[in-house]
């Protein structure tokens, strides 16, 4: 028996998976599996499944899980796996019996093999810990302690993969290893320590422009993502690269005689084939009598593709499906009927020549093809019928005229034979019936671009798009292995235009095929270019534009309407108003339309479950629609219709912020005209608002940049500024930046005096977001003066009170609390409760650090309670999250505990990915505070998992600090000195001397706790420095706690 925990949750005997019910089931199991043999108190279970508001059954309800699961263990062979304890359960496990267990011993015995010297043993002992991983620790489960649980161990699993690259690079295998090395580095994009590895992989395989180039992609994704440069190992890598420094020619060792070499080799790769398991040799059956002349056994099949890659799951499903399984045929048992549907060039007839020549044996009788072309009529099937008869040896002359006679015949010569009949590119079911053998010793697959769901009893198989690895798969067996593998991000590009397209990726594999001499980089540049790029789609017969037209010229002239103006999305995927927007109809008339455009393969269909579905182009269909729409659409017509759909964004994005804020609070509106949606739709698409902006988010980006594109001025910088919120809440930087800059772009052309104030006060925002006081400082100024000038009390007020957070940050306190209470009245008296609670928020936080506390509690009651009488939900979890800080502060730990957990609720419900941050880091904090060191550090290396991804640098900074203090309290002072410098770094790069203060007091306390005296009076007079010109309250008690260490420390001497 077996649990697996390094991947999906899974509990397996000799290959045999067991079911393990419901998530409540696989969340107790999972908690259970995290402290095996180990007890479990019930009250952990019950947290674990429902958090903070368990239902009064919940015990009951565990019971009733484990019961379950106690039969689950019995199936797999363990039915005492699972004991009931007074206290709790625990599971009881052998090291084999758990796969955590396993790789945790693999990884002792790998590293005891480092550290003995024996460097190769240990790569291979790496290696086969991380082979047991099956993909993210307990994917698909969800819940507080299950995640805390799964963070630690996928953290220990990027660890082990940088131990195992910095082994082999000492062991000179860094050209085997920079396919594994580009391959984490894209799942983890701000990983330094891989990024290293693979700078210095490439460097020493001769690659050395490609390492400069991969350091350069890794610097714009830490400065697009962060706005930070990478840390001082990867600037001093490239700087060693850049001066060809001999230190980083590592010379391998030469390995031991007899010893194979390490790293990963080739595998020899079976046949496409060999995928599709052989039924077995069907029993004997009887033939009927026929004339010596139609014994024969036809073989019409094309020949089979020699590269065929992937869809190994289907094949097994059709081979299964047609032999039935090598059982018997019952007497009246129907014909089965395999169906292969798919947008055009997706490789429908590949899998079904495939599937037909893999099974040869099932249907010893011989196989039938037609390729029908998408046509039907009764010609077409008397036409089809001649050609079956000739090839179950009918002579031409006995081939009877009448297409009823024709068709008896044929079943009569099927009867009780074993042939597999093959209709490729079917368009009318009709077609297919007229063409059914009379029973079930034959089987038909057949392929069309609807699904023929007409035919009674047909198994239907929906094909789906490549994903990256099948498609560079397919370009490597067409262009070659070794020519695809040593260019594979210009091969990953090439896959990208391809969008998984099989057809598509024939025509590039075999146009570099035929051009040895190019590199894949040549193909690339020729694709970029959007407007040809479906004419390099064509080579030998091979062809995409004329698939793609003529599903389309088969429309009717609405749907194909539709179709061109569909063209005008720019946003990936959309939901079915946005056809009713652009085609200005009726949403039922819009919906039908939709659907036409569904059957006919033109569109796919995104479904979400208990949400409404969305739909979206193939990336070269898309470009078709375009290349329609550019020759069909006027100017004029284009912009009228993209201008409703814009309008229709502006209307969801206010009613959605409405519903989140409770009103048209925190953000100054415009006066652009919108196109409200149905009030039942929009109840249905905003039950709730967070699950639509992160299904519009693409689309609501391409929206504002569309817009300054067409000079609508007012609406661009409203949409963008109702958006910027949500931007904040997630951390995606660069989207507020690219839309607040198109909508100041577009209003400083337009003269709009009002947009350009909205639009740099966002982008104020976004500088502060980011920790740019300087810039914040300007851009904040700029607006609130402006905004001043045009009388707006509630532009200024919101500008002034991210101005006060500057100064306070910048430890001007008597000027930030003067900025908050101005600010505070201005919002008052323009009507925005919810800008006036944040002001007396931003305010309460000045008191706070002053040691002010009951000042500080009076003004957050009073915002929580503005906060709420608006119904602003974010706003109410911003206030919480201050109450928290202050009870923290304050020693209030357990009252500091609830209301991070409470604003933590609240972040999750509105998905807002940086209060969600902020919460878990306060509970951390109080975890800490409270002695639960290990609690601490599993929810703290949560908030710096989320930090880092919203580019929350101050939340990043303060979790390391947490996390350094905590290893420090729990003994383990190597991994403390890695998060306190971690911190330091990160307080450095925002320049906040208070917060670089605290990071070298708890460095302080480190050199102390070591005994190394002098390090620790050189924390403590840097702190002094840093300190020196800071004004805040806060500054003042850390300096003077300071000075009380050095002179301990100076006692100590």
């Amino acid at each position: 028996m077996e649990l697996s925990l390094l991947g999906p949750l899974e509990l397996a005997r000799d290959g045999v998976v067991f079911g393990l019910g419901g998530p409540r089931q696989r969340t107790v199991l999972a908690v259970l599996a995290l402290h095996a043999n180990r007890v479990t108190p019930r009250e952990q279970l019950v947290d674990a499944v429902w958090g903070e508001a368990p239902p009064e059954t919940a015990r009951t309800q565990v019971q009733s899980a484990v019961s379950a699961l106690r039969k689950a263990f019995a199936r797999a062979g363990r039915p005492d796996a699972i004991t009931t304890l007074a206290s709790g359960y625990r599971l009881a496990l052998a090291d084999e019996e758990l796969d955590l267990r396993r790789f945790e011993k693999l990884v002792a015995e790998a590293r005891d093999h480092a550290a003995a010297g024996r460097p190769e043993r240990a790569t291979t002992v790496f290696r086969s810990a991380l082979a047991l991983w099956r993909g993210p620790a307990l994917l698909g489960l969800e819940g507080e302690l299950v995640r805390q649980g799964a963070t630690l161990l996928d953290e220990q699993r990027l660890s082990v993969a940088e131990e195992l690259a910095r082994l082999d690079l000492s062991l000179g295998r860094h050209a085997e290893i920079t396919g594994e090395l580009l391959a984490l580095t894209a799942q983890e994009p701000l990983r330094e320590g891989l990024h290293a590895s693979l700078i210095l992989a490439l460097h020493r395989s001769g690659r050395t422009a490609e390492a400069l180039d991969a350091f350069r992609r890794t610097r714009a994704v830490f400065v697009r993502e962060l706005g930070i440069e990478p840390g001082r190992e990867l600037q001093e890598l490239e700087t060693a690269i850049l001066r060809a420094d001999p230190a980083l020619d590592l010379r391998p060792p030469t390995p031991p005689v007899g010893t194979a070499p390490g790293g990963s080799g080739s595998a020899d790769v079976p046949s496409a084939a060999a995928d599709v398991p052989h039924p077995d040799v069907m029993a004997a059956h009887p033939v009927t009598a026929l004339p010596a002349a139609t014994a024969a056994r036809p073989e019409q099949l094309p020949s089979d593709l020699p590269d065929f890659t992937g869809r190994k799951e289907f094949l097994a499903e059709i081979s299964e499906f047609l032999s039935g399984g090598g059982a018997a045929f019952r007497p009246g048992e129907a014909v089965r009927i395999a169906g292969i549907s798919g947008q055009d060039g997706i490789g429908k007839t590949s899998l079904a020549i495939h599937a037909a020549h893999a099974l040869r044996d099932a249907f010893p009788d011989g196989r039938l093809f037609a390729n029908l072309g998408g046509e039907s009529g009764r010609e077409v099937t008397t036409g089809v019928l001649a050609r079956f008869l000739r090839a179950l040896g009918v002579p031409g002359h006995a081939i009877p005229q009448d297409a009823d006679e024709r068709r008896t015949l044929y079943r009569s010569l099927l009867a009780g034979r074993r042939v597999l009949i093959v209709l490729d590119e079917v368009g009318d079911e009709a077609v297919v019936r007229e063409l059914l053998p009379g029973d079930a010793h034959c089987g038909v697959l057949v392929t069309g671009r609807y699904r023929l769901t007409g035919l009674p009893g047909i198994r239907q198989i929906d094909l789906d798009l490549f994903d990256p690895d099948l498609s560079v798969e397919l370009l490597t067996r067409i262009a070659g292995v070794e020519r695809v593998t040593g260019q594979l991000p210009a091969a990953l590009e090439l896959a990208q235009f391809c969008g998984g397209l099989p057809l598509a990726l024939r025509v590039v594999g075999a146009r570099l095929a035929c051009r040895p001499h190019w590199p894949l980089d040549r193909l690339v540049r020729r694709f970029r270019d959007e407007a040809s790029r479906l004419d390099e789609f064509d080579y030998c017969g091979m062809e995409v534009r004329s698939h793609i037209a003529l599903a389309y010229r088969a429309l009717d002239p609405e749907p194909q309407r539709l179709f061109r103006l569909l063209g005008l999305v720019e946003g990936g995927d959309f939901a079915s108003w946005t056809a009713a927007s652009l085609l200005d109809c009726d949403l039922v008339t819009a919906d039908d339309i939709v659907e036409e455009l569904v059957h006919s393969q033109l569109l796919d269909v995104l479904p979400r479950e208990g949400r409404p579905p969305r739909y979206r182009f193939h990336e070269l269909i898309r470009v078709y629609a375009k290349e329609e729409l550019r020759a069909t659409e006027t100017p004029e017509q284009r912009r009228a219709a993209l201008g409703r759909a814009l309008a229709s964004w502006t209307a969801l994005a206010g009613e959605a912020h409405r519903r989140e804020h409770g009103g048209p609070f925190g953000v100054p509106h415009g006066t652009a005209a919108r196109r409200p949606l149905p009030g039942p739709l929009t109840d249905r698409l905003l039950d709730v608002p967070a699950l639509w902006w992160e299904e519009e988010h693409e689309a609501l980006v391409a929206a504002v940049r569309q817009a300054a594109e067409l000079g609508l001025d007012e609406l661009c910088r409203d949409l963008a500024a109702i958006c910027a919120i949500r931007f904040a809440s997630q951390g995606r930087c660069e989207d507020w930046s690219d839309t607040a800059h198109a909508a100041l772009t577009v209003c400083e052309a337009a003269g709009n005096r009002h947009g350009t104030a909205v639009s740099t006060y966002s982008l104020g925002a976004l500088s502060l977001f980011r920790y740019r006081l300087d810039e914040a400082a300007r851009l904040l100024g700029a607006a609130r003066d402006a905004f001043r000038e045009l009388a707006d009390a509630q532009g200024e007020g919101l500008a002034g009170n991210l101005l006060a957070t500057v100064d306070r940050l910048g430890g001007r306190h008597p000027e930030s609390l003067a900025g908050h209470a101005a600010a505070a009245a201005l919002l008052r008296r323009a009507g925005d409760p919810v800008g006036e609670a944040l002001a007396l928020a931003g305010g309460a936080a000045v008191h706070r650090e002053a040691d002010e506390t009951g000042t500080a509690r009076s003004m957050l009651t009073t915002a929580l309670a503005l906060t709420r009488e608006a119904g602003s939900v974010a706003a109410e979890g911003h206030v919480v999250r201050e109450l928290g800080e202050l009870s923290l502060q304050s020693g209030e730990t357990e009252l500091a505990q609830q209301a991070f957990a409470l604003a933590l609720r609240i972040g999750r419900a509105g998905r807002d990915r940086t209060a969600e941050g902020h919460a878990l880091l306060g509970t951390g904090l109080c975890h800490a505070r409270a002695g639960r060191g290990e609690q601490a550090e599993a929810v703290l290396f949560q908030a710096l998992t989320l930090a880092r991804r919203t580019g929350d640098r101050l939340t990043e900074g303060r979790a390391c600090l947490g996390l350094g203090r905590s290893a420090l309290d729990a003994g383990a002072p190597t991994a403390a000195l890695a998060h306190l410098i971690a911190a330091r770094e990160v307080f450095a790069a925002l320049t906040m001397p208070l917060w670089q203060g605290r990071a070298a007091s708890a460095l302080l306390d480190l050199h102390a706790a070591t005994l190394d005296t002098p390090s620790a009076l050189g924390e403590a007079s840097a702190a002094a420095r840093l300190l020196a010109g800071h004004g805040s309250p806060a500054s003042a008690r850390l300096r003077e706690e300071l000075l009380g260490k050095r002179l301990l420390l100076g006692a100590a001497d």
